[in-house]
């Protein structure tokens, strides 16, 4: 029986419409998280759909204590005056708050090519990448990592050849860090550099 959003109206005797109300809260007890319910069928019309939407109220985070602390959670909360979806989860460490949706997109609209940029992932993980110019010297260039969402960790980055201007080289990572990354452009010939801008993408936590 599909889920019935006019049950019960006001000409309806009770005694006919009592079943469609008890329907109405069985398919919706999946919500209620009443085990081995499913009313994604029950709940959109086309069978299996799924749900049409899920609206999550700003503001409402999830209480903070140990009964919580074993559980998942997804919510809505705000940051830095922009709403974002968060995933209350666990790792080794106990209870973390990711918001997966935050982004250089939530403080730039609409960002310039070439501008370094993050973002989260749902498992927390950080991604951040950007471009450097790097000079035709043996120090090379760095590139210091957008702040607003600083690394704890990284675990590895990779480099793509940008504008060269023909020349032949291997970018090198010569130096990496929580905060920057430097590059060097090794030209064909042995101790000579090529200046070049070298796209880098790190990810960490």
């Amino acid at each position: 029986m599909p889920y019935q959003n006019n049950i019960p109206l006001a000409p309806d005797q009770l005694s006919r419409s009592q079943g469609d109300i008890n329907g109405n809260f069985q398919i919706l007890g999946a919500i209620g998280g009443i085990p081995g319910v499913n009313n994604s069928a029950g709940i959109n019309v086309a069978p299996g759909a799924g749900f049409n939407y899920l609206y999550l109220n700003v503001g409402n985070n999830p209480p903070a204590g140990s009964v919580f602390a074993n559980n998942n959670a997804l919510y809505s909360s705000a940051v830095a005056a922009v709403n974002e979806l968060f995933v209350n989860k666990n790792n080794q460490a106990g209870p973390v708050q990711i918001p997966f949706t935050k982004s250089i997109l939530s403080t730039a609209v609409a960002p310039a090519n070439g501008l370094p940029g993050w973002s989260y992932l749902p498992s927390g993980i950080i991604i951040k990448w950007g471009i450097i110019a790097v000079p035709n010297i043996a120090a090379g260039g760095t590139a210091n990592f957008d702040a607003t969402v600083p690394f704890t960790r990284f675990f590895a980055a990779t480099l793509g050849n940008g504008n060269s201007g023909g020349a032949n080289y291997s970018s090198q990572i010569s130096a990496l860090s929580t905060v920057s990354i430097t590059v060097v452009n090794r030209g064909t010939a042995l101790g000579t550099y090529v200046a070049a801008n070298v796209y880098y993408c790190v990810i960490g936590y």
